[in-house]
């Protein structure tokens, strides 16, 4: 029986994520993912595609908001849950510009310190709507985080198994940051799967994930090879595009936990 065996925030987009075993589902994905953003001068979203220090930063949730340790030399800087400024910018992520506020000039400056640049950390407020690619909304409604394009991203284990076994190596799951990992599927069965229930909420795959040279860095250790591309090109290529996972939307809001059995609607 197919049932969530992972699941996966990633409260600041392209740092490291943060394993949860329950959550809640929202309109625009898992609670508090990918609500933050560090972006250049120019409101530029920062992406570990051209910034591999971004996985320097491991953050963890707290009452108080987010601790961000900064894994070099083990500092920490506490995120507050809210904005402390009134400081609206329109952070460009790909072809949308999102409304955002900035968090606070200190948390700027550390961030800024620790990447040898300038940048800013800005949050999506609720009031804040990017709605999805037109050719795939439902109701007209639909929208998303500050996710690279839908609400949640689902793999199956079958699938990350296959992948490693033609890469000829491990592939952690990380590579492909995806919200929810589900078991007992066949690889790439998740290819098959539209409408479907995880706890009280209720979801619908939408589009295939094309995937990037993002998964050819090592979440740990940020190394880059050449794989899991390479092997990738020859049996997961569409066009021009290589499709690992499956871009989600949320038709249902509710809570999901590990263990979680996926029922096909």
């Amino acid at each position: 029986m197919a049932h969530i065996t992972q699941i996966w925030i990633f409260p600041i987009k392209s740092c490291r994520g943060i394993s949860l075993q329950k959550t809640s589902v929202e309109a625009r994905g898992l609670a508090w993912d990918r609500r933050w953003v560090l972006a250049d001068e120019h409101g530029v979203f920062l992406t570990q595609r051209t910034l591999r220090s971004l996985g320097d930063f491991q953050p963890r949730l707290d009452v108080q908001g987010i601790w961000v340790n900064y894994l070099p030399t083990g500092e920490e800087v506490l995120i507050p849950w809210q904005p402390e400024t009134k400081d609206h910018v329109s952070i460009q992520i790909w072809e949308d510009h999102v409304e955002c506020f900035r968090v606070n000039a200190k948390l700027d400056d550390w961030f800024s310190e620790k990447l040898g640049q300038k940048v800013g950390l800005f949050f999506q407020p609720e009031e804040s709507i990017r709605l999805i690619e037109p050719d795939y909304q439902v109701t007209g409604k639909e929208h998303t985080s500050l996710s690279d394009g839908y609400p949640i991203l689902l793999v199956s284990e079958a699938s990350i198994e296959k992948i490693s076994l033609e890469a000829g190596q491990r592939m952690d799951v990380l590579r492909f940051r995806p919200n929810i990992v589900v078991g007992g599927l066949e690889p790439f069965e998740e290819d098959q799967i539209q409408t479907f229930t995880l706890g009280d909420a209720v979801l619908a795959c939408v589009k295939p994930c094309a995937r990037c040279v993002l998964t050819t860095v090592d979440p740990v250790t940020l190394e880059v090879g050449p794989e899991p591309l390479k092997s990738l090109a020859h049996y997961r290529k569409k066009g021009h595009k290589i499709l690992v996972g499956q871009n989600t939307l949320v038709k249902g809001e509710g809570i999901i936990q590990v263990g979680d059995r996926l029922e096909r609607v």
